[in-house]
């Protein structure tokens, strides 16, 4: 197992959701987490000398950076590798229940809706191709309906 001892207070990223909240550490280690609540005992404490860990870290050697998505809460972690860059997108999820760590259960899909727009996206591809004569429109209408909010 890596070893993950700590680093300066400033380069830690704080991740949270209003019920709890993490330390992301410049190796991709959650160094701090208490669950299910901010009050409640912490489940990761690399940083004080604790137990626990998840870590999402480079094999090799790496230069370390990392941003926050603009008015997020979301933290992008990125390190250049000899062999290239890895990104890994940081955040926690809101639960359905405040005395869980994880969100509540899954809701259920309306496959006609589902079925309706990817029927309507496709016959949006066949008119959109057969006027303009070029079939590389396709994929971008295809990703344009993938953005839509079906649930």
């Amino acid at each position: 197992m890596a070893e993950f001892p700590p680093h300066v207070l400033r380069e830690y990223a704080l991740i949270a959701d209003g019920e709890r909240g993490a330390l992301i550490g410049p190796r991709g280690d959650i160094t701090w987490m208490c669950a299910p609540r901010w009050h409640s005992g912490a489940v990761f404490a690399t940083l004080i000398g604790g137990g626990g860990v998840y870590a999402v870290t480079p094999v090799e050697l790496f230069v370390w950076g990392g941003y926050y998505e603009a008015g997020s809460l979301i933290w992008r972690s990125h390190w250049i590798t000899a062999d290239g860059r890895i990104e890994c997108r940081e955040a926690l999820a809101m639960p359905g229940d405040a005395g869980t760590a994880a969100p509540g259960p899954a809701r259920r899909i309306r496959w006609w809706g589902v079925f309706l727009i990817g029927l309507g996206l496709w016959i949006l591809s066949v008119i959109v191709t057969a006027i303009t004569g070029n079939i590389n429109t396709v994929p971008s209408i295809v990703l344009l309906g993938s953005f839509e909010k079906l649930f």
